[in-house]
């Protein structure tokens, strides 16, 4: 009885938790009404940002379509990576301050009918000192590849919305 007493407040609270609509990240759960997708990427395009969210569909049961004959089309354009710098500490050679920010647009056609468009970015933040320099950009690879699966993620979590609103 006393076992049963101490594990009571847990399961209220998982049960309270799972009411309210918390969810931990990456098990939402799909609607799975998207089987595949033709994926269109503009001229100037980021190559890693695409390549995540290829592998994010794939990974979600998603096929990659060749052709028209989806119907559904997914469109990723104006893509952006922002950089900027700041010196902490008033001293120009010591503490810096990276933010990044990096997203692009995603555009869901569904039938070659728009279902809407949404931008989406994330932002990243690294600190390095002048005598750590040397690590600063594969620190600043890694921040943009963890944007990339965040902004593939983003995207998905978009397409599966657009899909449960289409007729």
């Amino acid at each position: 009885m006393t076992t049963a007493k101490r594990l009571l407040p847990f399961f209220c609270a998982v049960l309270v938790a799972g009411g309210c609509g918390f969810h931990l990240r990456g098990f939402g759960g799909r609607s799975g009404h998207v089987e595949s997708v033709l994926l269109v990427s503009a001229d100037g395009s980021d190559e890693q940002a695409v390549s995540a969210f290829k592998r994010i569909l794939q990974s979600n049961g998603i096929a990659l379509a060749r052709d028209n004959r989806t119907p559904w089309k997914i469109v990723l354009d104006g893509f952006t990576r922002k950089r900027n710098q700041t010196a902490i500490g008033g001293d120009e050679s010591s503490t810096r301050e990276i933010q990044l920010v990096d997203g692009y647009r995603v555009t869901v056609f569904k039938n070659g009918v728009s279902m809407g468009s949404l931008a989406i970015d994330s932002r990243s933040t690294v600190e390095y000192s002048s005598a750590q320099y040397i690590g600063s950009a594969e620190e600043e690879e890694n921040a943009h590849r963890q944007l990339a699966e965040e902004n593939a993620h983003a995207a998905l979590r978009y397409l599966d919305s657009r899909a449960v609103q289409a007729p």
